[in-house]
């Protein structure tokens, strides 16, 4: 089963990276950026009622643990590579959006998920039971085509930077 810790410091790594500085480490509000208000990548378009400014990095692993780990069901998923793959996706992309991304990546695979968001226990299941490198190869090419279809030229590449070192460590 899958460990909170490797999946959430990657998510930090890749948040100190996003543009090449502490950028989303520090709190930020970049023109053009959907998310508003950032820091420690959480966002305060996802989360209005927390006080961006004064996040602490241990009140934004709490925030990743309570709104994307547990109820995703993170820890279900066997191979640790892939349940730190799809977490920094999730945590980038946003509630429902990651899990749509896997759900079109494992039926891709052969499968036959209801494409909804949810983290059930067929999805769950479909992940522990696809190829982990055949998995990690349809996860990134289902990504880039989202992060495409966001239309957030300014962006685009360093989320496509993101999702080729996910594969990459998969």
């Amino acid at each position: 089963m899958a460990d909170f810790k490797p999946a959430v410091d990657l998510v930090i790594e890749h948040e100190v990276i996003a543009y090449g500085t502490d950028h989303e480490i520090d709190y930020s509000n970049v023109a053009g950026d959907h998310g508003g208000e950032t820091k420690y990548g959480i966002s305060k378009a996802t989360f209005p009622n927390v006080d961006i400014k004064d996040l602490s990095e241990a009140d934004a692993r709490q925030i990743y643990f309570d709104s994307y780990w547990a109820p995703y069901q993170m820890a279900r998923i066997t191979d640790q590579h892939i349940a730190n793959f799809i977490f920094d996706l999730l945590v980038n992309m946003g509630p429902g959006h990651d899990f749509q991304v896997v759900q079109r990546a494992v039926n891709a695979l052969g499968n036959d998920l209801v494409v909804d968001g949810r983290a059930g226990p067929a999805t769950i299941g479909a992940i522990n039971a696809a190829d982990p490198v055949a998995l990690k190869a349809e996860i990134g090419t289902q990504a880039e085509r989202f992060y495409q279809e966001l239309n957030q030229p300014r962006f685009l590449a360093t989320w496509l930077r993101r999702v080729k070192d996910d594969e990459a460590r998969a």
